[in-house]
């Protein structure tokens, strides 16, 4: 394997791993949320679609490569989005292992920190790709238009 397979292949277990595990925090925080046993939201199906968006957000938003000055913000609010969702997933283990019973406002409240922070993992890593995209085509244009 040369060094570019390799590369590769760490990025791709890199991004898997990281997708594993937007799954199981959204897992803790599905498994919270299915403890207020609130009809609507208490079914296999919004489960999978919960470990589903956090599987997609953590993949999406975190490797973000490339930070030019002007990605530098795309950066932080694809880390803060991490943070918040991994720190919402934490309260939602703490809570499942010591089988604490909280408010249910206080659940509400760590499913859409948790859902907040997913969300900027995918609008960032999605930010990032398109300006990677849109950048290298825009290069090749003045590029051609040099020659």
């Amino acid at each position: 394997m040369n060094g570019s397979h390799v590369n590769r292949f760490a990025q791709v277990a890199e991004s898997t791993g990281f997708a594993i595990m937007g799954a199981l925090s959204g897992l803790y925080v599905a498994a919270l949320m299915a403890k207020m046993d609130i009809e609507e939201i208490n079914s296999v199906g919004v489960l999978f679609l919960v470990i589903l968006y956090g599987s997609v957000g953590f993949y999406l938003g975190t490797n973000l490569s490339g930070s030019r000055p002007r990605t530098n913000l795309i950066a932080l609010a694809g880390a803060t989005g991490t943070l918040i969702a991994a720190l919402a997933a934490l309260v939602s283990v703490y809570m499942i292992v010591l089988d604490e019973i909280p408010p249910v406002i206080w659940n509400v409240a760590i499913g859409f920190w948790w859902m907040l922070g997913v969300l900027l993992q995918i609008a960032t890593g999605t930010a990032a790709r398109l300006g990677q995209f849109t950048g290298a085509a825009g290069q090749a244009r003045s590029d051609a238009k040099r020659v």
